[in-house]
């Protein structure tokens, strides 16, 4: 199964592409992301996963964090980012409901 970018409010560019082709931010640019977004969002509370992406009209890369949940009942996970470099993944997990 190969996951794929079908909706993006603000970036064209990764409609219908592998994720594993287009998101090679980081840790460090260049290498996949650490975390499976999909894995993340499949989680029974959805999941946090980290990355660097430069924001709309930018071309410096900084620390982005997304929530993703998978739509019960389809193939999809959607997810939410913010840019913040100092957001602890643990504390949004907690938030959002998962592990306490």
């Amino acid at each position: 199964e190969t996951a794929v970018t079908v909706a993006n409010p603000v970036r064209a560019e990764p409609m219908g592409k592998p994720m594993a082709e287009i998101l090679t931010l980081g840790p460090q640019a260049g290498e996949p992301m650490a975390a499976d977004p999909c894995a993340a969002g499949r989680q029974p509370h959805g999941g946090w996963v980290e990355y660097n992406l430069p924001k709309p009209g930018e071309t410096q890369a900084m620390r982005k964090v997304s929530y993703l949940l998978a739509a019960q009942g389809t193939p999809y996970v959607a997810g939410a980012g913010l840019y913040d470099e100092k957001a602890k993944i643990a504390d949004l997990d907690r938030l959002a409901g998962g592990q306490q």
